[in-house]
């Protein structure tokens, strides 16, 4: 099961409806704009920290020919 496609956006459809979330949608490509709902503190340390680890790799990559 593909927890993004199979459970979640239907769970977020639900929750645009009950709550009139006003979104276009919110596909797993628009899963990012949840993160403004999570109360300060709430994010784990963790989270933070592997994205920067993404960032900093990101950085490093070259483009393709």
């Amino acid at each position: 099961m593909k927890a993004s496609e199979e459970f979640l956006e239907p769970v977020f459809r639900w929750y645009e409806k009950a709550l009139e979330f006003k979104s276009a949608g919110l596909g797993k490509a628009r899963f990012h704009l949840l993160v403004q709902f999570i109360p300060d503190g709430q994010i784990p340390d963790e989270v933070p920290m592997v994205l920067d680890m993404i960032h900093a790799q990101s950085q490093k990559a070259k483009p393709g020919p």
